[in-house]
């Protein structure tokens, strides 16, 4: 059976004011599903996202917090981040993340072999409007050395990592491989964003792998632990399930599943999954109806002080059960 939805691949002439007048056309059920869509643009269209709706289930007040809170762009190395890269998307983990030559940085020497490797990474690179930006900086006054290469790496768009880290990412990619290659796990589509229109509401959410043949989505997870009972622990503390139902919903699927990558070495891996019709994903799908419909009326009623009927936690369980060598099903 062939998938039922039609997936438009991104198109740079679409601005972002564009997508959001489309996402608003949706009809009650309908989708938008867009390959390749780059994330930042996904994160300013319209639609409630489940990291948004999580602080929203406590009240309209954690809500409005998290959306005011300014979130700013780190280059520093981020572990998540660059394991998503690494298995979704390693030509661009090549681009984005920029291994530091080896050297100090406390002499004047040292700190001008760093600046002229900087200048001549974003010159190879072709970034010529920052490196226009940056004369016209560095020509407004005098700066020092410090200032300068601090600059530069504030202005370069890629993340500064080590030799050590820039391993931990190879070998993350090695074992992830391997892992889809002995229980052939494969994908359609990688990265696709996707919008769905329920009443008066739009959801939205990002898959990190679709399988439109298997009707599967696959969910990179950085982890303490794969252990059975602490991946279970975590998934319901951390309210996975909300994320599941979503992405199921959205992209219309039947089988979500988690690929575990432990944080520490060696990076086990824990393959664990949930069908759409359990319990556990049904509770997911219960919470985040309600919570859109009340927070919308408190978006409506511009009133976010007033805290509507909180809903029940769903305590942790505890297993102890061997960790999974292929993926199972630990929430049934």
């Amino acid at each position: 059976m062939s998938y039922p939805h039609r997936i438009v691949p991104y198109d740079p002439n679409v601005d972002l004011e564009m997508l959001n007048n489309r996402i608003h056309r949706l009809e009650d059920g309908e989708r938008l599903l867009i390959d390749g869509l780059p994330d930042e643009m996904y994160r300013a269209a319209v639609g409630f996202s489940t990291s948004e709706l999580k602080h929203a289930e406590l009240s309209p007040a954690h809500w409005l917090a998290y959306k005011n809170k300014k979130r700013e762009t780190k280059n520093a190395f981020e572990f998540g981040k660059a394991v998503h890269m690494a298995i979704l998307e390693p030509m661009r983990l090549q681009n984005d993340l920029l291994v530091k030559p080896a050297g100090e940085l406390r002499s004047n020497a040292g700190k001008q072999a760093y600046i002229n490797w900087m200048y001549e990474v974003m010159t190879k690179r072709g970034d010529t409007e920052i490196l226009e930006d940056y004369k016209e900086w560095y020509e407004d006054k005098k700066r020092t050395l410090s200032e300068q290469y601090k600059k530069m790496e504030e202005m370069i768009p890629v993340t500064f990592i080590s030799e050590y880290e820039k391993s931990q990412c190879d070998h993350i990619l090695a074992k992830v491989t391997k892992f889809c290659e002995q229980q052939k796990v494969s994908w359609t589509n990688t990265e696709i964003s996707g919008w769905i229109r329920i009443g008066d509401q739009i959801l939205k959410g990002r898959a990190d792998g679709l399988n439109t043949d298997t009707l599967t989505i696959d969910d990179i997870k950085t982890t303490r632990s794969i252990e059975q009972h602490s991946f279970i622990y975590d998934a319901r503390k951390l309210k996975y399930n909300r994320s599941a139902f979503t992405y199921l919903l959205i992209f219309d699927c039947h089988l979500f599943r988690w690929i575990a990558v432990e944080k520490e070495y060696p990076y086990a891996i824990g393959p664990f999954q949930a069908f759409r019709d359990i319990d556990w994903i049904q509770e997911g799908k219960d919470i985040i109806t309600k919570t859109m419909v009340n927070l919308q009326h408190s978006i409506d009623s511009n009133n976010y002080s007033e805290p509507y009927d909180s809903f029940v936690t769903i305590e942790p369980k505890s297993y102890n059960v061997e960790q999974p060598e292929k993926f199972v099903s630990p929430f049934d």
